[in-house]
């Protein structure tokens, strides 16, 4: 249960980052 808890809070943080750098290009592109 643990190495799952781990897993699915790296994929979170990967999935936020990913979300952070989509929102920057595009208020860049504005």
């Amino acid at each position: 249960m643990k190495v799952l808890i781990t897993n699915d809070d790296g994929i979170n943080s990967a999935g936020l980052h990913m979300l952070v750098k989509e929102v920057e290009k595009i208020i860049i592109s504005w």
